[in-house]
């Protein structure tokens, strides 16, 4: 099967409205921004629909043939993102690859012609366009695109907003695939009921655009759920948003390179010789196992006394104490000591580098991986990346550390 892209149309839409409600994201992606690269197999007859908008991929099909044309013509190599897939579809490409992240959401779909507003005085309309650094000062997933995102969100969407002395306290928007999101209300003007209030208001407005109103919430965010459920929204069912990795990225290698690179800045000798045959290895949070409550890990400051790190760490690398650049990270199981690691914040704020990880002979390595990975994930890192010996690969493979391969020094 061969994909070729397409432009927007008719036979397109009317495919993905077979099944209408898990498509709403695709649906509104696809309506609103013209840009956005469709590919499918037959524009006629459609097995299947792909749209790529950047890292996020949105897909549906129903045939296994489709999904493999577009792993093997679409990602044969690299980070790939996928937004709000069907779980049947989720499972059989999570099946396939690497899975770098995951999170299974509820949709919520809001199915009456009208909506009742919540009575009270409040100065409630659509967002300000001038207001848009405002909401991504407060936005949780900010980052560099965001607010170019954020305000075509509020230039070309409905969205609601309660202000007071002119300034939003409590707003919420519709994203370019037409769910609601990036709600949020300021802390002084939480517990007021205001989240309700903008909630409805949009859910108003959108009835009046003939859009259907409709949620992705993740679960466990039991308060979105109760205010979905509390402003007339039913579940329809569940989706997921995941990212996977193919191939071997450069972007893991030359992370590799980046550890040897600054261990050598920092203390003037390289951490492996030349003869030494080395992997470049990562690990995925979202396999993170569950870690056992006798577990810990301390992370020593600059006046904590340094021997059990010292009897660990510095006969493999001769590091007597970390640099100003690097973290001393200390195992423990029921208080003792089974192990250290030397950390340190990549150029990607969100990752670590692992510059040397040693145990004590009777220590379990899955577990004690575990133990420091649940405090990476703690610290709000994605993903660990670090370079080990070629013989020590079985090892980090059993507590789920991904290989991308050898690497030159």
């Amino acid at each position: 099967m061969k994909l070729i892209q397409v432009q927007k149309s008719d036979e397109i839409l009317e495919y993905l409205k077979l099944n209408n409600i898990i498509n709403l994201n695709i649906i509104g992606k696809i309506e609103n921004n013209s840009e956005l690269p469709i590919y499918t197999d037959n524009p006629k007859k459609p097995n299947g629909v792909l749209v790529i908008s950047g890292y996020m991929h949105y897909l549906y099909t129903e045939s296994d043939a489709f999904i493999d044309a577009v792993l093997n013509q679409h990602m044969k190599e690299g980070f790939f993102g996928f937004s709000g897939l069907d779980i049947k579809i989720a499972e059989k490409i999570k099946s396939k690859n690497i899975v770098q992240w995951n999170n299974r959401c509820s949709i919520y779909t809001y199915n009456e012609k009208q909506i009742s507003l919540v009575d009270g005085q409040y100065d409630l309309r659509p967002i300000d366009l001038n207001d848009a650094k405002i909401v991504n000062e407060f936005y949780e997933y900010s980052n560099p695109g965001s607010l170019h995102d954020i305000e075509r969100d509020i230039k070309f969407r409905p969205s609601s907003a309660v202000y007071v002395n002119n300034e939003p306290v409590c707003w919420v928007l519709v994203h370019e695939d037409n769910s609601m999101g990036i709600m949020y209300t300021k802390e002084e003007h939480r517990r007021k009921g205001l989240a309700e209030v903008v909630s409805r208001d949009l859910t108003r407005r959108m009835i009046e655009i003939d859009q259907i109103p409709y949620l992705q919430i993740v679960d466990g965010n039991t308060k979105s759920h109760g205010l979905a459920k509390k402003c007339g929204y039913e579940k329809f069912g569940d989706c997921e948003w995941f990212g996977i990795i193919t191939g071997h990225p450069k972007e893991i290698s030359e992370g590799g390179k980046e550890v040897l690179k600054s261990f050598e800045e920092a203390y003037g000798h390289p951490r492996f010789t030349q003869e030494q045959e080395l992997e470049v290895e990562y690990f995925i949070l979202h396999r993170q196992e569950e870690v056992d409550e006798s577990y810990s890990v301390r992370v020593l400051g600059k006046d904590d006394v340094f021997d059990d790190w010292s009897n660990l760490i510095e006969p493999i690398c001769g590091v007597t104490r970390p640099s100003e650049t690097m973290e001393a990270w200390l195992i423990e199981l029921n208080g003792t000591v089974i192990g250290a690691a030397l950390l340190q914040v990549a150029e990607d704020p969100e990752d670590y580098m692992l510059h040397a990880f040693e145990l004590t002979e009777n220590a379990n390595m899955k577990d004690a991986v575990h133990t420091l990975i649940a405090k990476v994930k703690e610290k709000g890192k994605y993903f660990v990346c670090t370079v080990i010996e070629k013989e020590k690969s079985f090892a980090y493979e059993a507590a789920s550390f991904i290989t991308n391969g050898p690497i030159e020094v």
